[in-house]
């Protein structure tokens, strides 16, 4: 609470001018006094400029008292300023400067409301700056009327180029919580080219990444790259090498590309179509060339300034050794976003899945269906291994992931959980499963970037699998021997890992190299595998 306008002149003149006690100097002496003081006041020595004032002993100078308090400003002194200045305008109300000054001092000391009075005052005294317009327009971006903040910042930056970089990086501010990243980019690169090596730069610079860290307007991203993959056809232990696959493992060449435009946006509300494709070509083992177009929308609602709700929906449809389809996907997630600040932030999601699998089931004979051929195996009475292996069927994933920033070397670590559910139309493949995930991403010399994420997932399954164990397989020496299935429930324990580098080239390219291992552990040997990848990419990143 401010104390009332009739005792500030008062109090003005004994906190602020008369301080020293000093005898009132001559009227020459006076100006010659003030003209020692504006001096000093020019040159930024405005502690000195307040000893003179303190000097003059006249503690109903006008002027004098507009002079202390804009030097009291400089010095952050702003109730000692904000003092000074209302016992000026008492002196004076018609002073040059003197609203403007005083709206300035109460905007520092936190009294808004104070400092759009003052300012008003100004304009309505026909009084119009740069500096009016910069303040005008901070106090309108801390009521959020960011457009009106924008343009009195531009205007200001514009008419004085002085009162810079605080004006375009204010504008900068103010343009990028309207989205509009175009004139936002422009406004903080104005501050990082013409204040190098600022605090105000490199705080442009962080502004300026969280703008490139936001769902772009349109992008377009592609990479290429080359592989070696330990085992392309991911062949469980003990499992012999199926006819026409000579190795396990095997070169390739991938390429992916994702591009989308957003289509919708308002101020609560923002929504997009997207498209991506990925292929690879093996180089011996062509049946595993793998093709996977797919695309689909998202939409998303700004809840309130910390928390937002995306939809997702994504269609994808694969095939492998050049022609032969192999999958149709739907995908469904809803996500939950919530930013706490300098803790991180949130992502709750649940995704639904449906299936359809198009690749060639095995249909091994059952022990005594007539002319059953049994001299290798057959399946034991009951089992329909090819309704058994159908893996069409809808699926769920729900959990959580938490991401944190780090003040060290950008640092950022985040972890989560994943419940699993899959219900398959065939046996084989129904399960429960429960993902842990951890990964750390941070800053390493020369420009490099490195990130470590893993996982472990634990897969129980609902039914034995179709295929036994080697200690339950039996190569059949006479007609209709049967092998017998497993006695317990597929289990699967997977661990998985992969390292990654980063740097940039340029804005767009990057290239990259990571290295992925898995490790499914499975208590059933057709299952049971590891797998190894390493790979380097070139990426170009294109967005707005």
């Amino acid at each position: 609470m401010r104390v009332s306008r009739a005792r500030w002149p008062a109090m003005a003149a004994a906190l602020s001018l008369a301080a020293l006690a000093a005898p009132r100097a001559s009227a020459d002496d006076l100006s010659v006094l003030r003209a020692r003081a504006e001096s000093l006041a020019a040159s930024g020595r405005c502690e000195e400029a307040l000893e003179v004032v303190a000097k003059a002993g006249a503690p109903d100078d006008a002027k004098l008292a507009l002079l202390a308090g804009q030097c009291q400003i400089r010095l952050k002194r702003y109730a000692e300023a904000e003092s000074s200045l209302e016992h000026a305008r008492t002196l004076d109300p018609n002073l040059p400067n003197v609203d403007l000054s005083l709206g300035i001092a109460r905007y520092h000391a936190g009294d808004f409301e104070g400092a759009r009075e003052a300012f008003a005052a100004a304009r309505a005294k026909g009084e119009k700056s740069a500096e009016l317009d910069l303040y005008d327009g901070l106090l309108l971006l801390q009521r959020a009327d960011a457009r009106d903040a924008a343009t009195a910042l531009d205007r200001a930056r514009v008419s004085d180029s002085g009162v810079e970089p605080v004006a375009s990086f204010y504008s900068g501010l103010a343009w990028s919580s309207l989205d509009d990243r175009s004139h936002a980019r422009e406004a903080l690169q104005r501050v990082i080219d013409e204040a190098p090596g600022t605090p105000w730069a490199e705080a442009a610079q962080r502004a300026l990444k969280d703008i490139d860290n936001r769902n772009p307007r349109k992008w377009l991203r592609m990479s290429v790259g080359a592989e070696y993959d330990t085992n392309v056809a991911l062949l469980g232990y003990g499992v012999v090498l199926p006819q026409g696959i000579s190795h396990q493992g095997d070169v390739r060449a991938v390429w992916w590309a994702d591009a989308g435009a957003e289509i919708l946006h308002t101020e609560t509300w923002s929504g997009g179509v997207r498209a991506h494709y990925y292929g690879n070509a093996q180089g011996t083992l062509h049946q595993f060339n793998e093709e996977y177009p797919g695309g689909g929308f998202w939409l998303d609602h700004k809840v309130d300034n910390s928390t937002s709700l995306r939809l997702e929906y994504d269609y994808g449809y694969a095939w492998v050794g050049g022609a032969d389809p192999y999958l149709s996907g739907n995908t469904t997630t809803l996500s939950l976003i919530h930013d706490w600040g300098d803790v991180g932030t949130t992502v709750v999601s649940t995704e639904a899945v449906w299936n359809n699998y198009f690749f060639q089931r095995i249909e091994i004979p059952i022990q005594g269906s007539p002319g059953a051929n049994c001299m290798v195996e057959c399946a034991p009475v009951g089992l329909n291994t090819h309704s058994a292996l159908d893996a069409d069927g809808f699926g769920a994933t729900t959990g959580f992931d938490h991401a944190v920033p780090l003040s060290w070397n950008g640092t950022i670590v985040n972890a989560g959980y994943r419940y699993q559910y899959y219900n398959s139309e065939g046996s084989e493949w129904r399960f429960t499963g429960h993902e842990l995930h951890l990964g750390v991403h941070t800053n390493l010399p020369l420009d490099v970037r490195l990130y470590v994420v893993g996982s472990y997932t634990y897969r129980p399954f609902e039914n034995p699998s179709v295929f036994p164990n080697s200690s339950q397989l039996r190569l059949a020496q006479i007609e209709n021997t049967a092998y017998q299935q497993n006695g317990f429930n597929r289990r699967d324990n997977a661990y998985e890992v992969e390292v990654g580098l980063e740097r940039k080239i340029t804005d767009s390219l990057s290239v990259s190299v990571r290295y992925n291992y898995l490790d499914n552990d499975s208590n059933t040997d057709v299952y049971r595998f590891t797998r190894q990848i390493v790979g380097g990419y070139l990426t170009l990143y294109l967005h707005d």
